[in-house]
């Protein structure tokens, strides 16, 4: 009974605001969770957090959606935005606008209300289960919220059955297209590494990237937070030993690198790292007070532009698909 009590508990949804509860008007200033400020009644948000570029267009969305819709979206926008990290809310964003611009294509005019037709429709054109789940969380937050225009197609969204997602399943499979590198494939990738970097024919922060990744297997955006001074060599037990400090993301800090975990490196790589570091150190002393705070994995920019670089941020390279784009340099895939 007990056990059926908690089920019940956990399968509780909240409570729906009633309709005229919430204001329709958009403040003057958000903060999102990472804590950016923005306007949020301007039809761009654009800010930056530590590793992500985040750039909503609602003009996009003027010929999809009516006035009182759009701004609906904008409310709902809102609160994604302070509830979710930045690259959440731009696959949310896009997971939107692509609805939108499916369901206004069968439409006269701008939308006006979602229905359970567009439901139907929008999931007999895409084959993948998965489509109609990115959906499905906006839509009920949009109606949860009080906010007109969705509340058939939330009813029937309630009432549908979609798969679980199957996760790991390239893994157990060894998809040779999505799955792990097979052993041969994994040694030829280190091989070619080794090759390109002895013959000095790939960049050096390549380099520290591709062997940080295999070598950690840490992720692209652990990568692209880091800084020339986490990087430190240091006598232990008579003998050099060289130590990364590497930022712990997803653990809900508004602050990427509030939290590290520490790890040491091999000699030949710990070694590698930390000339790296102190090129750039070098490199960056003309333009930054404090060169240790440089990125350890900047983004290759023409040098009469290093100098602006002083007070907006700097970029790094290691960001999204960074692997792949790594790997295609190696000519491994």
């Amino acid at each position: 009974m007990r056990e059926n009590a908690a089920r019940t508990r956990r399968r509780a949804r909240p409570a729906r605001s009633p309709p005229g509860s919430l204001s329709l008007a958009l403040p003057s200033s958000a903060r999102t969770l990472g804590g950016q400020r923005f306007d949020p009644r301007e039809e761009i948000w654009v800010w930056r957090d530590a590793v992500t570029r985040a750039s909503l267009n609602f003009a996009s969305l003027e010929p999809m959606l009516c006035p009182a819709m759009l701004n609906s979206f904008k409310i709902v926008m809102l609160w994604v935005v302070e509830n979710r990290a930045t690259g959440g809310v731009n696959t949310d964003f896009d997971r939107l606008r692509t609805f939108f611009r499916f369901v206004r294509a069968s439409r006269r005019r701008a939308i006006v209300k979602i229905t359970g037709a567009d439901v139907l429709n929008y999931r007999a054109a895409h084959r993948h289960e998965g489509t109609l789940r990115r959906v499905r969380p906006i839509l009920r937050k949009w109606h949860l919220m009080g906010l007109a225009g969705v509340a058939e197609a939330v009813a029937l969204l309630e009432s549908l059955r979609t798969k679980d997602t199957v996760k790991g399943r390239a893994v157990r499979t060894h998809d040779p297209r999505m799955g792990p590198f097979a052993s041969i494939e994994f040694d030829g990738l280190i091989a070619m590494l080794d090759q390109r970097v002895a013959d000095g024919t790939m960049d050096e922060s390549y380099a520290v990237l591709a062997y940080l990744l295999i070598g950690l297997a840490i992720r692209p955006a652990q990568c692209a937070l880091l800084k020339v001074r986490d990087i430190r060599c240091e006598w232990y037990d008579g003998r050099r030993r060289y130590v990364l400090r590497v930022p712990q993301v997803k653990q809900g800090h508004r602050d990427a690198r509030a939290e590290f975990r520490e790890r040491v490196l091999p000699e030949s790589l710990g070694k590698l790292v930390q000339d790296h570091a102190e090129r750039l150190r070098d490199d960056f002393s003309k333009v930054l007070d404090d060169p240790s705070s440089a990125p350890l994995l900047p983004a290759r920019v023409p040098g009469a532009a290093l100098a602006r670089l002083r007070g907006f941020g700097l970029n790094s390279e290691a960001g999204s698909g960074v692997a792949g784009r790594l790997f295609r340099h190696l000519g491994a895939v």
